[in-house]
């Protein structure tokens, strides 16, 4: 998975990143993914299972507007960027059938918590483990934290590490780690 400033790349399809799902902004933002045929939102900062509902409901009205067959959209949510959603981490299952998968950032949960100097490592193992564990529970994948300022050797190990674990996939900034990714979680 690329990150960009307002895209994602998920195997070829193109997503939208939401920061939140408020009626007024999310509706018209909603409107021009679904005419534009985005394949996934991605919506951070989820606390809850019942915000992945809502935002269902959203895209479903979004894609009758658009004449589209509802459950065309689908969401990715980001539950592990946030103390909530991974507090909140078993509202997630059966809340909504677009979804396909949830996601954890180390650097947004760090910024979340207050932290100045990262996660820490038994943070950071826990809400990875959190993450997992929901992500079975909801029958969805788990996509791993981005890795900053990582060369490719080491990204390609934080890969291997990442599958090994039971995530299917993993976010990033940077170009060069795309055909990483694909290598290691194509299959």
């Amino acid at each position: 998975m690329q990150a960009g400033p307002d895209s994602f790349v998920l195997t070829g399809a193109t997503g939208a990143l939401l920061s939140a799902v408020t009626t007024d902004a999310t509706t018209a933002l909603l409107d021009l993914c679904v005419a534009k045929r985005i394949a996934f939102v991605i919506l951070s900062g989820v606390r809850h299972g019942t915000e992945i509902q809502h935002l269902d409901v959203l895209l479903q009205v979004a894609e009758a507007r658009a004449g589209i067959s509802t459950g065309t959209t689908r969401i990715i949510a980001m539950a592990g960027d946030n103390p909530h959603g991974l507090l909140a981490a078993a509202s997630f299952a059966e809340k909504s059938k677009r979804l396909i998968a949830l996601g954890w950032d180390a650097g947004a949960l760090a910024v979340a918590m207050g932290s100045r100097h990262g996660l820490g490592t038994e943070v950071a193992a826990t809400a990875r483990a959190t993450l997992l564990l929901a992500a079975a529970a909801a029958n969805v994948s788990a996509i791993d934290t981005v890795e900053p300022n990582t060369d490719d050797e080491s990204f390609r190990a934080a890969c291997l590490h990442a599958r090994a674990q039971g995530f299917y996939g993993k976010m990033t900034g940077v170009p060069s780690h795309v055909p990483v990714i694909q290598s290691v979680f194509s299959d």
